[in-house]
């Protein structure tokens, strides 16, 4: 059986002589975290660009700490590209943009399933076209497993 994280986290604290809340911690995991490449391909917005920011306390050409992930999340480097892609393709073929072209509209929900495979879990049969409830309160996913079984997320 894995270690809790409260486990994991007591164990480096008690390795590096420190309180587990302390930023030699945190840099610590920051350090070894194996998906820490993937941070290049997202624009963190500067501490100045966003309100309100009092400069005076903060360095403003810092990148700010961003714990927004359950809404836009942060954007991602190749998100303009693929969007003036689209909006060229539109502007050039306009509906039939929906069936032709490297990415039709049509079946985007296609093209996603195995990509989100790689994402989210290990087989693509997995990844199908799932329904998604959102209120002001909560989100709820609803999937159907490989086995059949249903399954439901719910966020509070």
């Amino acid at each position: 059986m894995q270690p809790s994280y409260i486990e994991v986290v007591q164990r480096v604290s008690a390795s590096l002589g420190c309180s587990p809340t302390s930023a030699q911690v945190a840099a610590y995991f920051d350090k070894h975290d194996k998906l820490r490449h993937l941070r290049d391909q997202f624009l963190v917005p500067k501490i100045a660009d966003l309100p309100p920011s009092d400069l005076s306390l903060v360095d403003g050409t810092q990148e700010c700490i961003y714990l927004a992930g359950n809404s836009l999340g942060l954007q991602p480097k190749m998100a303009q590209k693929y969007l003036e892609e689209e909006l060229e393709k539109w502007a050039k073929m306009g509906v039939h943009g929906h069936t032709l072209g490297s990415r039709p509209w049509a079946w985007a929900e296609e093209n996603i399933e195995g990509l989100m495979a790689n994402v989210v879990v290990s087989s693509h049969d997995v990844a199908q076209p799932q329904v998604k409830c959102c209120s002001d309160k909560s989100s709820c996913h609803v999937g159907q497993l490989e086995n059949k079984k249903k399954s439901v997320l719910v966020e509070y």
